[in-house]
């Protein structure tokens, strides 16, 4: 796998766990979508502090509604390069 293609999602990604995996995998080159019930910029400031390049989203992951519109950003966002 190329990888600048590896895109990942990560949920809960505001802080603890979800945090600490958001960092772990910009170091080995991913490109992040967080999402969490409260606004990742913290995570989203800190992966671009790395180098890495992120995109968070404040929402449920059980909304359908907030899945389709974070996906089609990230096809969007990630696919384009």
């Amino acid at each position: 796998m190329n990888a600048s293609r590896r895109v990942a999602v990560v949920t809960g990604g505001a802080q603890g766990i979800g945090r600490r995996t958001a960092e772990l995998l910009t170091q080995r080159g991913y490109k992040l979508t967080i999402i969490d019930l409260h606004p990742p910029v913290e995570t989203v400031k800190a992966i671009e502090a790395q180098g890495g390049e992120a995109m968070g989203y404040a929402g449920d992951v059980t909304d359908e509604e907030t899945v389709g519109r974070f996906t089609k950003d990230v096809f969007d966002r990630f696919e384009a390069h």
